[in-house]
């Protein structure tokens, strides 16, 4: 039976691991973006401006109910293993960006910078998903603590 919110945040609950942890705190940030980017970019569609891949903003809400799922599993090792999984696959985009990334036009960067020029632009055509230098780094930052978060576990050091 799955465990339900209220069950998981009574004071009684056992102990929670770095990977549980990891995947709480990542899972509210990739949900968040991703449903502050869909609303807007829903916006700016209404508005008449050019848009931006919605299946991106999809995707971190569809990690973030994943990353809090699994956060809330009864057993550690499920989390651990998930932490580990996309760990691995969110520091390997990240990385793969910044090698096949090219100079083009970011949308995303227009209101930041004069020209909207990303170095390290990726465009999925298939899917329509576009990939700027910001994505790239919160991959490799998520990537890198989900994968920190495993550590603790496979060197034997787990909350009993």
């Amino acid at each position: 039976m799955a465990t339900t919110i209220r069950e998981y945040f009574k004071t009684e609950h056992r102990q929670k691991t770095l990977a549980q942890e990891a995947c709480m705190w990542l899972g509210f940030t990739f949900l968040a973006v991703g449903i502050v980017g869909y609303v807007m970019q829903s916006m700016q569609i209404m508005l008449g401006s050019q848009q931006i891949s919605r299946v991106h903003d999809v995707m971190r809400a569809v990690f973030g109910v994943l990353a809090l799922e699994m956060s809330m599993a009864k057993h550690s090792v499920i989390t651990e293993r998930f932490s580990f999984g996309a760990g691995l696959i969110l520091a390997f985009s990240g990385i793969a960006g910044f090698i096949i990334g090219q100079a083009g036009h970011n949308p995303v960067l227009m209101g930041f910078t004069s020209l909207g020029m990303d170095q390290f632009f990726v465009r999925v055509n298939l899917l329509k998903i576009e990939f700027g230098t910001i994505d790239h780094l919160l991959h490799l930052f998520a990537g890198a603590v989900l994968l920190i978060s495993v550590l603790p576990a496979r060197f034997g050091l787990r909350a009993r």
